[in-house]
């Protein structure tokens, strides 16, 4: 009976959580204020700003400032990065279902809702969300098997994704590369170039120089930190690789703990294909280390998160639900697994229902103090509320009791593995030391 139940539900709550999210408060604030002003100044002057922000993702908004300047709203246009992510939802089930699971995929999209850093970043007009969606389906689309027009538009999306934050050029050449020694072809170094030439094409436009990115000079304030002040890519690598992976406030091994779990087990049981587009997903999240851990700014400003990583939801996320419909026999194992999902969660909610809140010394004085929100973990975003206590807001509530139903009801093949371990060890000990006409005095 609950089998023939259970997809239904599944399919439920990822309904009523894209509802939920799209009901959730969506702002225009910090660089995103700039990327929608510009996209406006396009939309009604024919002009284009002069900035460092790229409008090939923004642009796409266009269509939705129309409609919202016919109606006289802003509803559609603020909730752009909304219906980027859901559209990238909808094509990864397209090109997943029959090669994956239908239990996992369903699972893999309720934790990228709510068990990710989605739920904070689909509500700003910021551009990680077209990146991370676009580049995330392409790879996919360009590792299962060919079809002549899904390769075509795999690459089409990488290729967008990737003019639109240049800096994951690099992950977008250890992807090419890859694909050219795989298959002995060296016609896949074109897409490469293309994008290239499109980031360079679009700085013309937004510059009137072929290669001005608007970043020169750029830097940020000098502070007691031994590196601060400088431009460019300044930063130690090796500390920038530790900070991005494990500082309180801004490492990806806390925001997408999920990615502890990218070699389990239980993914040698993939399609072969599916593991060629997970590998590819590795290797562009390398190269997205490799080219931020010496940016001056690797932190990504003061914004909730590791702001430049928010593609790492991705490989989090699918790891996380194939090891929860085949979940570990031992116990602790299990234990483990449940720790990480519910951290997942709490980032999920972490990001609608604090975002920075209590943070406000981060930024005082010029951000001489910002360093706090990067590695203390007292002014860590994500640990901030177990200090100072704030109240929820009703959405918030209404967030936390979804959250905790999803949660509940995906940890449930955790608790029943722990449960039958541990009465099997409890049938043992009964069976070892019940009898209490052996013990003897």
């Amino acid at each position: 009976m609950w089998s023939k139940f259970q997809p239904r539900f599944e399919t439920l709550l990822i309904l009523v959580g894209m509802v939920i999210l799209c009901l959730s408060e969506h702002r225009v604030d910090g660089d995103g204020a700039y990327r929608y002003q510009g996209v406006l100044q396009l939309i009604e002057f024919a002009n284009i700003m002069s900035l460092p922000y790229s409008f090939v993702g923004p642009v796409f908004s266009a269509p939705l400032m129309k409609f919202d300047q016919w109606f006289t709203i802003s509803w559609f246009s603020r909730r752009y990065n909304f219906f980027i992510f859901i559209l990238g939802i909808f094509f990864l089930y397209r090109l997943l279902r029959g090669h994956v699971e239908a239990q996992v995929l369903r699972r893999f999209f309720i934790i990228l809702m709510f068990g990710s850093m989605f739920p904070h970043h689909q509500g700003r007009f910021y551009g990680e969300v077209f990146t991370a969606v676009w580049v995330a389906v392409g790879i996919m689309a360009v590792s299962l098997p060919r079809s002549k027009w899904r390769s075509f538009w795999g690459w089409t999306g990488i290729l967008l994704g990737v003019a639109n934050t240049a800096a994951t050029i690099i992950g977008m050449g250890l992807l090419v590369l890859h694909k050219v020694l795989l298959d002995k072809r060296l016609r896949y170094f074109i897409p490469l170039v293309l994008a290239l030439g499109l980031i360079v094409l679009e700085a013309w436009f937004r510059h009137g120089e072929w290669f001005v990115s608007g970043y020169e000079n750029d830097r940020g304030t000098l502070t007691v930190m031994p590196y601060s002040g400088k431009p460019g890519f300044s930063y130690p690598f090796g500390l920038g690789v530790l900070s991005i992976l494990l500082s309180f406030g801004k490492g990806i091994l806390f925001y997408a703990p999920g990615l502890l779990l990218c070699f389990h087990k239980s993914l040698r049981n993939l399609d072969e294909a599916v593991r060629l587009g997970l590998l590819r997903w590795w290797l562009f999240l390398g190269g997205m280390v490799l080219i931020y851990a010496q940016w001056w700014s690797w932190y990504g400003g003061f914004f909730w998160g590791p702001r430049f990583f928010l593609f790492t939801a991705f490989p989090a996320s699918f790891a996380l639900a194939m090891v929860l419909v085949n979940p570990p026999r031992a116990f602790w194992g299990n234990v483990g697994v449940l720790a990480l999902l519910l951290l997942s969660f709490w980032v999920g909610f972490n990001g609608i229902a604090y975002d920075q809140d209590e943070l406000d010394i981060c930024s005082l004085h010029n951000f001489q103090l910002e360093m706090l929100c990067w590695y203390t973990p007292e002014f860590s975003a994500l640990f901030r509320p177990f200090t100072v206590r704030e109240p929820l807001d009703t959405y918030s509530i209404v967030m936390l009791i979804y959250s905790g139903i999803a949660f509940c009801y995906l940890s449930l093949p955790l608790w029943q593995q722990m449960w039958t371990v541990f009465h099997h060890r409890l049938q043992h000990w009964k069976t070892q030391y019940g009898n209490l006409k052996e013990w003897r005095l």
